[in-house]
């Protein structure tokens, strides 16, 4: 096989987790040319990727959909693929794949889409909210039905730009943060509500850094989490020594790479901070880490206390107050962040890379 299209226009998350998955099929098939169409603010972990084409397409307005469209369009109309690959899991992406030129097309959905497909196309059904197989293995499945067998390699890790590197080293000049000095990058947005653990509780963990271990914290939010950054930092107390950090993915990446640990929800700078390297826990209630967790082994420890309306279909929650990331009480991630830290750092002292 020489070349392949993939679309997966969803979340950061979703093409981070697509990474070990385009490694692997570099592997099986040296020299394979592979194009990746992804919403626009989530490709970044894609030009990391040597050899990889990125196709933006623009899902914030009418029009930006209307041009991307028209790209991908002429993408698929650009020669006969060898494979065309559909895991982003919408009618628009489908429509689209049924008039692409390939030899061989692969398109995911949902189990209870009983949508017929026709002509070299394979159907293979899945299941984001139960699984019972991480998201990674789903998209693995659906090649293997097509007789593509992938290697069993699957490294999550990206190396930041240099040159984010040295704004982050820039950065910590300019706020006085020492050489050898702990930091802790704490993300405590989601896109709903409910996938949030409470400010509060971050909060505390906080407390407990600075206290314990004298060390940081960087309270990592885009501008749309200001309301939530507040909260967190408005129950720090006076002695915590902490940073706001809004700036962009690769800033936040490099931070990552030079951090002692992480902490936060299911979400995109979780799966960011997998591929980094970095240690420490998420926190997971209304998606299951099963699905959803870390493809590194051992680095990130999820934190899960499913009730029974868990994993849900995400179209809203009626809990309130008694919402499932309430069950995670802070001792208990404090805790596991200290055993993520003695890791890492036995790690660090051995000379194993993290």
């Amino acid at each position: 096989m020489k070349n392949a299209v993939i679309l997966k226009m969803r979340y950061l998350g979703d093409v981070l987790l697509l990474v070990p998955v385009i490694r692997k099929l570099r592997l099986a098939f040296p020299g394979i040319q592979i194009a990746v169409v992804a919403n626009v603010g989530t490709e970044y972990p894609l030009t990391l990727m040597e050899g990889v084409r990125v196709v933006v397409f623009d899902n914030r307005s009418m029009m930006g959909k209307l041009r991307g469209s028209i790209e991908m369009f002429r993408l698929s109309k650009e020669r006969t693929w060898d494979l065309w690959i559909d895991w982003t899991v919408s009618d628009r992406s489908r429509f689209l794949t049924r008039f692409a030129n390939a030899t061989r097309k692969v398109i995911s959905g949902w189990k209870t889409d009983r949508s017929s497909i026709t002509g070299n196309a394979l159907y293979f059904p899945v299941d984001f909210n139960h699984g019972p197989d991480p998201v990674m293995v789903q998209y693995e499945h659906s090649l293997a039905q097509s007789g593509i067998v992938l290697p069993e390699h699957s490294d999550p890790v990206l190396s930041a730009l240099p040159a984010s590197r040295k704004d982050v080293q820039s950065w910590k000049s300019k706020n006085g943060i020492g050489e050898g000095e702990k930091l802790l990058v704490m993300h405590p947005g989601g896109r709903q509500w409910y996938k949030r653990w409470p400010p509060d509780r971050f909060s505390r963990v906080g407390n407990w850094w600075t206290e314990v271990h004298n060390g940081i914290v960087a309270v990592s939010g885009s501008k749309d989490d200001q309301t939530l950054v507040e909260s967190v930092v408005s129950g720090f107390k006076k002695e915590t020594r902490f940073l706001v950090v809004q700036e962009s993915i690769p800033f936040l990446h490099a931070l990552m790479e030079s951090s002692a640990l992480f902490l936060g929800n299911d979400s995109g700078p979780f799966h960011l901070a997998d591929a980094s390297g970095l240690y420490g826990v998420v926190l997971f209630g209304s998606t299951t880490p099963a699905v959803w967790g870390p493809i590194s082994k051992g680095r990130i420890i999820p934190l899960y206390d499913p009730p029974p309306c868990s994993p849900c279909t995400h179209e809203g929650c009626g809990q309130g107050i008694d919402n499932c990331l309430r069950r995670i009480d802070v001792d208990s991630v404090i805790r596991t962040l200290s055993r993520q830290l003695d890791l890492r750092s036995g790690e660090k002292t051995q000379g194993v890379p993290s």
